[in-house]
């Protein structure tokens, strides 16, 4: 599988209506992608006491890179890019392929969960993975 992860904040101060956009249409407009499995959406939480540098973020699930990459290729682009302009800002985007460790498949829309994406770039030299624990 092949996940994107994008996280961002939002260009107007008045986050009730960018929340109100961002859910009623720029979702809807990537949930057009063709070949999209999953995207899961959410407010990003404080962790170990640290508040996030972004309010939101967004999980997308492909079959492959192909798949993203075609999708990317869609008449959905240009309506979703339009969109993220006026609306979004500061994004950052990840991707990886990954590994399914536990599915999914009882999940149904509109239903809630806590998903947590981490990133890592320890030094290769001994004790430095304890190190960041």
């Amino acid at each position: 599988m092949y996940i994107t992860y994008v996280s961002f904040n939002f260009q107007s101060a008045d986050i009730k209506a960018e929340e109100r956009n961002y859910l009623g249409h720029h979702v809807a407009l990537a949930r057009k992608f063709p070949g999209l499995r999953q995207y899961y959406t959410g407010r990003l939480m404080k962790m170990g006491g640290k508040e996030p540098e972004r309010v939101r973020g967004a999980l997308m699930v492909y079959d492959d890179a192909g798949a993203s990459e075609a999708a990317m290729r869609s008449e959905v682009v240009m309506p979703l890019l339009t969109d993220t302009q006026a609306h979004l800002k500061d994004l950052m985007s990840h991707s990886a392929e990954g590994e399914v460790i536990v599915p999914f498949d009882s999940r149904r829309g509109e239903q809630r969960c806590f998903a947590m994406m981490a990133e890592f770039d320890l030094e290769q030299s001994a004790g430095a993975a304890a190190a960041a624990w």
